[in-house]
């Protein structure tokens, strides 16, 4: 009898929904909306989904409407960014194709379906007007939109600054160098035919002490290098340069982070111990460090002695920093960058040159034997040193003697030109003394950057001449400069008056001699080419 009642109970329910349903339906119908489309909740009534769905299509077309409108204004703008960069000449012609080739069409293209979204729905059924709004077509262009505003506000500021003759010269520098840098990645990359899809590095200043790279700000794989905006005064910061590719290496080499982390979490485990997990939140920035030091050498540890140094007084140098809510930050104390990259120099065989500079650096902190750390309430902790360092040490080694999967197998130093090898570290030195001394010449600018680091080391009181110097030594990405006069170069001679030209007989006489020095081995026999 119960289960009886309990049927009919069941039963009840049921066709009370049904009969409730059908209302709602026919309610829906009449304000012009079919049943099909939406989805009710249990309780709610036609009037309230209507009136749901109202506010939901009134909000999505108005974000359509504002899209197209800042579309069309962003339009506007790569119009004008198009026709300042133009008259910039040869500098600004990197951002006139960038402008041409990909940011307009994709402006074109979103402003396109957005358009076509809004002449779509404006007699539909206003769900199926939400679920046309909703399409992946209409929330990339959206997305399109809402990169556009950042894209051409940076493309403002570079097009601000490359504006002024000097500045512009000097960005061309600074893209010259990041591509120098990175270059013995990119022909090993090209070599082994890996995974690398980038192309020109596009530098832009940044107040000291936030240099950056930037994946994902221009279209395409153009990263963004945030130099100094003292780039061609403060030498020292100039060694931002590598260590930011460092960083472009880690974001950009498929499967190299997961890697490192892998070999972080094998090699530092969580025993409860601060130093395994202060040198697992610093990863990114002590590979990044290391990368710095292997493609520039001991101009790194300059780079970062003369940056870091601190003020009097100050304790900055050795603060482990951390966030609001207490989490650790991935930037080292500048003390353990400093001693951790000496590490690297000295196992990479730079232990004179790193003697000196490492002795510079003691005198200017003092030397301490611990760290700072501010708890939540405010209170400063000491944190030993040495274990931190000891074990920072192992790991520093234990990464740079790591053949990589993602880097084909190899180490990082096993790649042709990556490491500061002893004869590209002679040419750094030659290099600095004719920076140091004022005579011109054009150079590698990996060898170049290296090499003003170190004659400013030298010879502090010759940052001027060694600034400019750089400028000259350095053939700015698309600045049109001429190489210097030097003594690898010298300019096209004047043609000889008329009148000087040789006789047919000296000619006949110089190809005859020519033709016996030349010819003469092959008098002994057949030369052997192989190589030896």
């Amino acid at each position: 009898m119960d289960l009886l009642i309990y049927a009919l109970i069941a039963l009840g329910k049921f066709i009370w929904k049904n009969v409730q349903g059908s209302a709602r339906n026919r309610e829906l119908r009449k304000q012009g909306i079919d049943p099909k489309t939406i989805q009710l909740a249990e309780d709610e009534s036609a009037n309230e989904a209507v009136a749901r769905i109202g506010q939901e299509l009134a909000m999505l077309v108005g974000e359509l409407g504002g899209g197209i409108q800042r579309l069309r204004s962003n339009l506007a703008k790569a119009d004008e960014l198009d026709k300042r960069f133009r008259e910039q000449g040869s500098t600004g012609r990197f951002f006139v194709d960038l402008l041409d080739d990909r940011v307009r069409p994709a402006l074109e293209a979103a402003l396109r379906d957005l358009e076509e979204a809004r002449a779509a729905v404006s007699g539909a059924d206003p769900a199926t007007a939400i679920d046309q709004i909703r399409t992946q077509e209409v929330g990339q262009a959206l997305q399109v939109q809402r990169l556009a505003d950042v894209r051409l506000a940076a493309l403002a500021a570079m097009a601000d600054w490359r504006e002024h003759p000097e500045d512009a010269l000097m960005l061309a520098d600074a893209d010259a160098i990041a591509h120098g840098v990175l270059q013995p990645f990119q022909d090993f990359a090209r070599t082994h035919d890996m995974s690398f899809p980038l192309q020109r590095i596009v530098a832009a200043p940044a107040d000291p002490g936030r240099e950056a790279i930037w994946m994902g700000l221009l279209p395409g794989e153009n990263p963004v290098i945030f130099v100094p905006a003292n780039f061609k005064t403060d030498l020292f910061r100039t060694a931002s340069v590598p260590h930011e590719i460092g960083h472009l290496l880690w974001h950009r080499v498929d499967g190299l982070a997961d890697e490192l982390r892998q070999l972080t979490a094998r090699a530092l485990p969580d025993n409860g111990q601060p130093a395994p997990q202060l040198l697992r939140a610093w990863l990114p920035e002590i590979f990044s460090d290391m990368v710095a030091a292997q493609l520039i050498g001991p101009a790194a540890l300059h780079g970062f002695v003369g940056s870091f140094a601190p003020e009097p007084g100050t304790h900055h140098f050795r603060l482990v920093h951390t966030d609001d809510e207490g989490y650790l930050d991935e930037h080292p104390p500048a003390h353990v960058r400093v001693l951790l990259t000496a590490h690297l120099l000295h196992t990479m065989g730079f232990d004179q040159e790193v003697k000196p500079i490492v002795a510079q650096w003691q005198q200017l902190t003092g030397d301490p034997d611990n760290l700072l750390f501010y708890g939540r309430g405010g209170e400063a902790q000491g944190l030993p040193l040495e274990p931190v360092l000891d074990l920072g040490r192992q790991f520093v080694e234990l990464i740079y003697n790591t053949q990589w999967r993602s880097v084909a197998g190899f180490r990082l130093a096993d790649m042709p030109g990556f490491d500061m090898s002893p004869g590209l570290w002679a040419r750094v030195q030659r290099f600095a003394d004719q920076l140091s001394s004022g005579q011109p010449f054009n150079g590698d600018p990996r060898a170049v950057l290296a090499a003003a680091i170190e004659a400013r080391a030298r010879h502090p009181t010759q940052a001027a001449r060694i600034a400019r110097g750089l400028r000259t030594a350095v053939l700015g990405t698309d600045a049109n400069e001429r190489h210097v006069a030097d003594a690898h170069y010298q300019r096209k001679k004047a043609a000889r008056a008329p009148g000087a030209h040789q006789s047919l007989t000296a000619q006949l006489r110089e190809g005859i001699v020519f033709r016996e020095v030349l010819g003469a081995p092959l008098a002994f026999g057949r030369r052997d080419t192989r190589r030896q």
